[in-house]
Order: structure tokens, then C-alpha cells, then sequence
């Protein structure tokens, strides 16, 4: 997998707890340089979309 450094929320899905589930990506806000893929991880910074 490649390395990305951000998460579009069109990448991602809601779970129950609300939180954005990206598929083998993982973007942490206090390291998003460093962002590395891994399966089965969360997307931890995403931006809401506006209604």
C-alpha cells in the first residue's frame, strides 16, 4: 500500500461510533508526515462533511 498524508472523509465510512473507518489507512493529527498504512485501522482526522 502507499503512504498518505491526509484522509478525505469521501474515503472513509461511519461505524457506530461514529468515527471515520478508512480501509488500510491510517492518519494520525499529531504525525500526519508520517502516516503509514496498515489494515484494519482508523482514519483519525477527517473533516465533516457540511449539510
Amino acid at each position: 500500500m502507499s503512504r498518505v498524508t491526509n484522509c478525505n472523509i469521501e474515503d472513509c465510512q461511519h461505524n457506530q461510533d461514529k468515527t471515520c473507518q478508512a480501509d488500510g489507512i491510517e492518519v494520525d493529527a499529531r504525525a500526519a508526515d508520517k502516516a503509514g498504512s496498515v489494515e484494519n485501522t482508523c482514519c483519525r482526522t477527517y473533516k465533516r462533511k457540511r449539510l
